[in-house]
């Protein structure tokens, strides 16, 4: 016997009526292990839905207010609440609860355990009154419960339900639940906290009109920004919202508690302050993006907002602007945002036209390595996609490309057709590829590790996984078997492929000026998309340390000593980099006999290509630890 226990947050009291709650809600998955499709849930009661079903591996679910991927919440196995692999296994009867309001799904065995709802907030203050009640439970237990305050005290014992208990204080209070089967005897028992917080708190200030629809106030001293909901302005009743929380790039587009928002009774509005550091991080725009998230929904702007406060990429997130901040940068970037370019607005004529519509160009600071759109691989349904896709391979076929990195995943297997302008195009691997892929000279990167993604490379670019990525590309590079040119990419070799070139491109001599000049003529691609050069530099300067990568004097030497020190390069990887990729010389000696007694093992070619076994008189680059020489063998 099992017992699931999960918290389930509904209306903001056990006889309130919470009107902002979708009457349907859908669940997607891959049910009896066949395709996935939408299925309605049936509404227990105001923001809980449940769907009974039969378990066939499935890797996860979507839920939805409509039977559409669009807006569509996400939970994997790992965040599904009571799942557990060793009873929850292929055709076992289960049933699935979602809350709207705590954005959380449950799975139980169905007839098998049971679910917990509170019916009321889920981070409640003190002097709230919770309410506690029971979804499912096998038809044989006999279910009793047990509170206790911080202190360990006991707050109360139950034995039916519905129950409910005050809080009086703040911190943990915790929930035992037991479980009794009445035909052996047997009990199993489980448990949940429930933190509890101080009552909320006023506003130590007076939002001005302009900031109450901008929906922020930034601290002139601080530059702390304090995010604002006027129920008025949003049209919403406070009665109505029992979770509303700040996501965006601040904090990776989650519900995360520093940014869940605090009712503010006499002025009517929820706000949370966010320290600088936080709320600077920037997100596609260059600018801090974020949206609300009321009731475990995303709000879209009211009626009326101030225009220069949307960015208008295909997201539309609402910015912060700092006081700082050049608004007619901002202004100007956002109107480039919003475009799609058809075909005929690239000269595909000509060679510079072809490249720019497949993102294809040499990596500043180098002179073999290539960065490019996907040759293969489908990302956007613009009428620009065949282009992009034929150009990036006829380009890198004719450039003579020998050896490829790909940041996105090996793809050869899930080879697919999409439709454009009501023509159907089926994916194909491009001759010249698949000669290189039959070579051994494709290295996908992070490949039984971790692929890398968006978040890692800008928003923890001091992890161990850029580390480990940037080493395993390095050494694939350095490869005698992986000769130049190259070609490295993504999906639309924007995102990943902008860091990972600013880097490689550092670490062969190129300035700061130059790589986010490269990492900007992205944008020229027309896909409704933006990438502004403040989300390289939030990365590099998080990455090096410093508060202005500007005041940076040798970005080379800094990208490099960062890698040395972290243990992922050494100089002589970077030296024979600067070779390999750039041709790159440095002054050579000629050793002596005994000096190449003790030579050390690695050598390379002045192409940076190693060499096993150096021909007496030959030129070569040897490395050793973090030395790095050309001598004459």
């Amino acid at each position: 016997m099992k017992l699931f226990l999960s918290l389930l947050c509904a209306a903001a009291a056990v006889t309130a009526v919470a009107d902002d709650y979708a009457s349907t809600m859908y669940i997607k998955g891959a049910w009896g292990g066949g395709s996935w499709t939408w299925k309605e849930m049936t509404t227990i009661q105001d923001g809980v839905y449940s769907y009974r079903t039969t378990w066939a591996s499935n890797t996860g679910f979507n839920t939805n207010t409509a039977a559409s991927s669009s807006g569509a919440l996400w939970f994997p196995k790992a965040n599904i609440k009571g799942y557990d692999k060793n009873v929850i296994t292929d055709g076992t009867e289960v049933t699935l609860v979602h809350s709207a309001a705590s954005s959380t799904l449950s799975v139980s065995r169905t007839g098998y355990g049971m679910v917990v709802m509170l019916l009321s907030n889920n981070a409640p203050s003190i002097g709230d009154e919770i309410t506690v009640d029971v979804y499912a439970k096998n038809i044989n237990d006999d279910l009793s419960f047990t509170v206790t305050d911080p202190d360990g005290a006991t707050v109360g014992t139950y034995s039916t339900y519905p129950f409910s208990f005050t809080v009086s204080q703040s911190g943990d209070y915790t929930l035992y639940a037991t479980a009794t089967d009445t035909n052996d005897g047997s009990t199993v028992d489980e448990t949940l906290a429930l933190t509890v917080s101080e009552p909320p708190v006023a506003l130590d200030f007076d939002p001005t009109s302009d900031e109450l629809r901008r929906c922020y106030h930034e601290d002139p001293a601080t530059r702390d920004i304090t995010f604002l909901f006027d129920c008025t302005i949003w049209g919403k009743s406070a009665s109505s919202i029992s979770s509303l929380y700040v996501r965006g790039s601040i904090n990776g587009w989650r519900s995360s508690d520093d940014c869940k928002m605090i009712y503010d009774s006499t002025r009517n509005l929820y706000y949370v302050t966010v320290p600088y550091n936080t709320a600077k991080r920037p997100g596609n725009s260059g600018q801090p993006e974020y949206k609300f998230y009321l009731n475990g929904n995303y709000q879209s702007t009211y009626s009326g907002f101030p225009s220069d406060y949307i960015f208008r990429n295909a997201d539309c997130n609402m910015i912060v602007i700092f006081a700082a901040d050049d608004i007619d940068v901002i202004r100007a970037n956002s109107e480039a945002a919003n475009v799609i370019k058809q075909p005929s607005d690239f000269d595909l004529d000509t060679e510079e036209g072809q490249m720019e519509i497949a993102n294809y160009r040499v990596v500043p600071g180098t002179k073999y390595l290539i960065r490019t759109y996907h040759p293969f691989k489908w990302s956007r349904t613009f009428s620009t996609e065949p282009y992009r896709m034929r150009y990036a391979a006829e380009l890198a076929a004719n450039d003579g490309v020998k050896s490829d990195i790909v940041l996105s995943g090996d793809e050869t297997g899930s080879l697919t057709s999409y439709t454009v302008d009501g023509v159907t195009y089926q994916e194909s691997i491009p001759e010249y590829y698949q000669t290189m892929i039959n070579g051994g000279h494709v290295l996908y990167v992070g490949k039984g590790y971790s692929t890398p993604s968006y978040n890692e490379v800008y928003y923890n670019p001091t992890g161990d996984k850029l580390a480990y990525w940037i080493n395993e590309t390095v050494d694939f590079i350095l490869s005698d078997t992986n000769a130049v040119p190259m070609t490295i990419h993504c999906r639309l070799g924007t995102d990943r492929t902008g860091v990972f070139c600013a880097i490689l491109g550092a670490l062969c001599g190129a300035t700061w000026d130059e790589v986010v000049y490269d990492y900007e003529l992205s944008n020229r691609l027309g896909t409704q998309e933006f990438r502004g050069g403040a989300l390289l530099r939030y990365a590099f300067e998080t990455m090096l340390g410093v508060t202005d990568i500007s005041e940076v004097s040798d970005l080379s030497s800094a990208v490099a000593d960062y890698f040395v020190n972290r243990g992922a390069l050494t100089t002589g990887d970077i030296e024979a980099l600067k070779v390999k990729l750039n041709g790159q010389e440095t002054d050579h000696v000629t050793l002596s006999t005994a000096d190449a007694s003790q030579m050390p093992t690695k050598y390379y070619n002045l192409q940076g290509v190693r060499v096993a076994l150096p021909a007496k008189g030959q030129l070569v680059i040897a490395v050793q630890g973090d030395k790095c020489f050309k001598v004459v063998y």
